[in-house]
């Protein structure tokens, strides 16, 4: 059985700080909505759009092997590597000026993903 530790805050799983990552994935959204062409520049597409860069792909690569045998583990890797993707499109169709594919994208999917990333990790914690 995995540690899982609910406090007044925190919710940890095995290392991962559960409530932190949600957090971060969750606030992708508003931050791409809030970037200027000028920040968005800035960014790497290569460095967002990889899925083990980041805390929860850090765990998951990590710590949250030892999950690797539940369905739930493989769910949630391969929507959390979608949902980074899908934050790289963004960006790189945002560079190319193709601004309504970049807000569809940021309207419809990656709303969706960062949901599913969500429930997958909630049912990685039910099924373990």
């Amino acid at each position: 059985m995995a540690e899982v530790v609910f406090g007044s805050d925190a919710e940890e799983l095995h290392g991962l700080d559960v409530n932190a990552v949600l957090e971060a994935h969750r606030n992708w959204v508003s931050k791409l909505k809030a970037l200027r062409a000028e920040a968005l520049a800035e960014l790497d597409i290569e460095v967002i759009s990889c899925d083990h860069a980041c805390a929860m792909g850090k765990w998951l690569y990590g710590d949250g092997k030892a999950f690797e045998s539940k369905s739930q583990y493989n769910d949630l890797l391969v929507t959390h590597a979608q949902f980074h993707a899908c934050v790289g499109e963004v960006v790189s169709n945002q560079k190319k000026g193709l601004f309504l594919d970049a807000v569809s994208l940021m309207k419809k999917e990656l709303p969706t993903l960062s949901a599913d990333v969500e429930a997958r990790l909630e049912a990685l914690k039910k099924g373990i």
